[in-house]
């Protein structure tokens, strides 16, 4: 429920349903864990 508050409070969702969705697909895709190795990668520089 976080990320997709996040997501439409940045805009990338229209509504709360929208951006439930749009945050499944992007955790079933490991799309989500690749964003946070990456994040990790970058601050541990």
């Amino acid at each position: 429920m976080n990320a997709a508050a996040a997501l439409v409070v940045g805009g990338v969702a229209k509504d709360v349903m929208h951006a439930a969705r749009l945050a499944e697909q992007s955790i079933d895709s490991g799309q989500a864990q690749n964003k946070l190795e990456r994040l990790i990668q970058t601050t541990n520089k």
